[in-house]
């Protein structure tokens, strides 16, 4: 095992669900987050596990165990949760060397563990198996997600690659292989005027503080609720501003990010017109 596990975010025994799971698939997550490391996520995880969390995140050779492997994990919808004893998220990283690590222990995490449960090592089939977090959206639904397929084409991975990476191990196949000619310039670090919503941007700058007790999911890649999850504000979490726009039933503000932008609503609106609000501005 090239990889260790630290249980430093794992959750107490009153903590997360207290129902086994069946053994028919293996979710793999990625977190969403570019940046941010699977301590931090871990970490996150830990401090909001009644809203959402997996099993394990996998980094650069170091895994933090959040859920109790075996048992019901929050983390890819209830048409799935109860049959999933293992759920994995990748971290996410700019740096396309780290990534490509993180994919190896995140490869072998998997493995290891499907095995462990019984579960096939094939990849988004029918039946039992290991599944993506997209796999289980566009077949099972209640989950939107089209993780981990965009962070793993950053360092050229397709989903025939991840099928036989998934059946036989990453080895050195990831190492040597290139990647595309987009995977050093991900879509989220070239945030568009008017993204693929139609939105039109209306500059404006403040801070925004959420006052909704069930939080608000703030986005990555355009103002949509279909969008990838970068994570979940509580109550009393701020973000700055710098545009407020119309679409998809709210109105949304965008957050200036290190590699593109945030897009968080902040409340309902019919048309452009404001219905309700999510938090306070100043």
């Amino acid at each position: 095992m090239a990889y260790t596990i630290d249980k430093s975010f794992a959750l107490a025994s009153k903590e997360g669900a207290s129902q086994k799971a069946s053994n028919k698939y293996l979710i793999l997550h990625s977190t969403a987050n570019l940046g941010a490391s699977a301590k931090n996520n871990a970490s996150y995880e830990k401090r909001t596990w009644t809203t959402a969390y997996v099993h394990f995140i996998a980094g650069d050779g170091i895994v933090y165990q959040v859920g109790t492997p075996g048992y019901v994990a929050w983390g890819a919808g209830p048409k799935v949760n109860g049959l999933s004893p293992v759920q994995i998220e990748m971290e996410e990283s700019a740096d396309v060397a780290k990534q490509r690590r993180i994919y190896n222990t995140y490869i072998e995490l998997a493995r290891d563990y499907a095995k462990k449960y019984g579960i096939p090592l094939t990849l988004d089939t029918t039946g039992n198996g290991v599944k993506t977090h997209n796999w289980v959206s566009q077949n099972l639904g209640g989950t939107d997600h089209s993780d981990p397929y965009g962070a793993l084409k950053r360092i050229g991975i397709d989903k025939t690659q991840l099928a036989k990476d998934i059946a036989n191990g990453a080895g050195s196949s990831v190492a040597t292989k290139p990647a595309t000619t987009t995977s050093s310039k991900p879509a989220v670090s070239k945030p568009a005027a008017t993204p693929s919503t139609g939105i039109k941007w209306i500059a404006q700058t403040g801070v925004f503080t959420i006052t909704d007790s069930d939080g608000i999911k703030l986005r990555s890649g355009s103002a949509s609720v279909k969008s990838p999850l970068l994570a979940i504000l509580k109550k009393g979490n701020t973000v700055k501003y710098n545009a407020y726009g119309y679409a998809g039933g709210y109105v949304w503000i965008r957050q200036p990010r290190s590699n593109g932008y945030g897009y968080l609503p902040t409340g309902n609106a019919s048309g452009n017109k404001r219905t309700s609000y999510w938090g306070a501005f100043k």
